[in-house]
């Protein structure tokens, strides 16, 4: 069985929690199926990565797109404004070469952003077709659109939610099947979508790499997460306004460390307050979550899961979460992680784990249990697995 897959974005760089998803689960389906990945990138760097894949398994080629204003770009008329800004006709041309050449069973695209390149397959191509949704577009920028800071982010964010949900209305329908992050996006998905068939492909964790680390007598905190990514700027830069206060306020000692490529200036700019260190990509995140004694996820807006979440708890180490952080995680307020919703509740959380040994080793302990059972990734990718074989056969 052979299975080709379309990505935004080199899977080899696995520095952003859509790419691990995609490194991840490419390497499992090479050990049973014959793989390609055709990866969409924005430079020559990410393009030259790719080559990494190789030792997966995995026949590996890039093509690098230029991204342009939607709006003005040539395109065909049929190609959504929404997803414009990723057309490639490198893309297409190594997409139809490549399907002509491995005459794969399956092609699966990964993001909403890329549903339009099933129209570039070529005719009788004869493969089963399978859109990986890692969140749900349409959503995302909603929720965006909800918390963003000025009018003018906002009516942004909710026009782009509009033309992401009238693309995901018009193009999911043709794909053969759709894969989805969580039992609840595939509700979503199939309200927004009637009729489509829907698996769910949860996030995960590689249990045997992130192994439970040993307690540290500290006083610290940790967010991890790609800073270029908005929903996360938002989160850190509200907590840090508006948590952090009240946690130093009755723990002094406490510190806060944020961790992920291209921080903005904006976020660079917290490292001037007291106690808060940003330290933009680093290339290991175990001396981070060695030294941490909570880790955080103060999200507001977004989609998908949180991977960040999954790898906190794989470490031992105790997350507070908004209720919209763990969202879509199968977690029990107290027993997996703390969920926290006002400013005052959050750092009370905090507060709890750092003064509570027992709390602390409690939650510790079950998060791990939780992410061994549901969320090691050899067990996510058995449905997708059995997706491949069913629409094969």
């Amino acid at each position: 069985m052979t299975s080709l897959f379309l990505t935004l974005g080199s899977p080899a760089l696995a520095d952003r929690g859509s790419q691990l998803r995609d490194r991840q689960l490419l390497r499992r389906i090479a050990a049973t199926e014959t793989t390609a990945v055709l990866a969409l990138v924005g430079d020559a760097r990410a393009a030259a990565s790719v080559a990494a894949l190789e030792e997966d398994g995995v026949r590996a080629e890039a093509a690098v797109f230029r991204a342009a204003d939607p709006w003005t770009l040539a395109a065909p008329r049929s190609w959504p404004i929404a997803g414009r800004s990723y057309l490639s006709t490198d893309a297409i041309a190594r997409l139809r070469a490549m399907v002509q050449a491995l005459r794969p069973d399956v092609v699966q695209v990964e993001h909403s952003l890329l549903l339009p390149y099933v129209a570039a397959l070529p005719q009788g191509h004869g493969a089963r077709t399978v859109i990986s949704l890692h969140n749900l577009g349409s959503r995302q920028y909603e929720t965006m659109s909800r918390g963003a800071r000025s009018v003018a982010a906002r009516a942004g964010h909710a026009l782009k939610a509009r033309l992401l949900g009238r693309m995901e209305a018009t193009w999911i329908p043709r794909y053969d099947a759709a894969v989805v992050v969580s039992d609840f996006e595939r509700t979503l998905l199939r309200r927004a979508v009637p009729g489509v068939d829907v698996t769910v492909v949860p996030n995960g964790i590689d249990t045997k790499a992130c192994r439970p680390l040993d307690p540290e007598p500290t006083c610290e905190m940790l967010f991890v997460g790609n800073l270029a990514y908005e929903p996360n700027v938002d989160g850190i830069l509200r907590f840090c306004d508006e948590v952090l206060p009240l946690v130093t306020r009755e723990r002094p000692d406490v510190r806060l460390t944020i961790a992920g490529p291209e921080p903005p200036a904006i976020v660079r700019d917290l490292a001037r307050r007291p106690g808060v260190t940003v330290t933009g990509r680093v290339p290991d995140l175990d001396p981070l979550y060695r030294r941490a004694r909570v880790c955080l996820a103060p999200l507001r807006s977004g989609g998908g899961t949180r991977i960040k979440i999954l790898e906190a708890m794989a470490f031992g180490r105790p997350v507070v979460s908004t209720r919209f952080g763990c969202e879509g995680l199968v977690v029990q307020d107290g027993r997996d992680l703390l969920v926290a919703e006002s400013s005052a509740e959050f750092a009370a959380a905090i507060g709890r784990l750092l003064a509570d040994e027992s709390l602390w080793h409690s939650v510790r302990t079950r998060a791990r249990d939780f992410v061994e059972r549901c969320h090691d990734w050899d067990v996510c990718v058995e449905p997708l697995l059995a997706l491949h074989r069913r629409l094969a056969a």
